[in-house]
């Protein structure tokens, strides 16, 4: 399965300088593009670390330890950082982070994941 991104890197750029020039208001631009005030927030977080190469297609997904998702939830329950802070500190989206946290919360285990690279014939 394919990842399709809603945004290109250049739409998303283009918002965060809109929103962090004050060119529009950050409501203007979550009403015109459909998406919610955190994203904006997370967009411009992410843009302000790695500019538009934050922006990336992701061609797969990356694998996570156990310890790892551990690590990084204690962190964010200990209140060392916001969800966007520590993605931007591990590399991993924030609401990944926040979905994590969900299922620790929830009693619910945090599994080791390998990608498993499958050649076709």
């Amino acid at each position: 399965m394919s990842r399709k991104t809603k945004f290109t890197p250049e739409e998303k750029e283009q918002a965060v300088i809109d929103y962090l020039e004050g060119n529009k208001s950050r409501t203007q631009i979550c009403e015109e593009l459909c998406i919610s005030s955190r994203t904006i927030q997370d967009w411009a977080l992410i843009y302000n670390k790695h500019g538009i190469a934050g922006f990336s297609r992701k061609i797969r997904n990356r694998s996570y330890s156990k310890e790892f998702k551990m690590k990084v939830v204690e962190e964010y329950i200990r209140g060392e950082g916001s969800s966007i802070d520590l993605g931007i500190k591990y590399g991993i989206p924030s609401g990944l982070l926040r979905s994590r946290v969900r299922m620790y919360n929830a009693n619910r285990e945090l599994k080791d994941y390998y990608r498993m690279d499958v050649q076709t014939a």
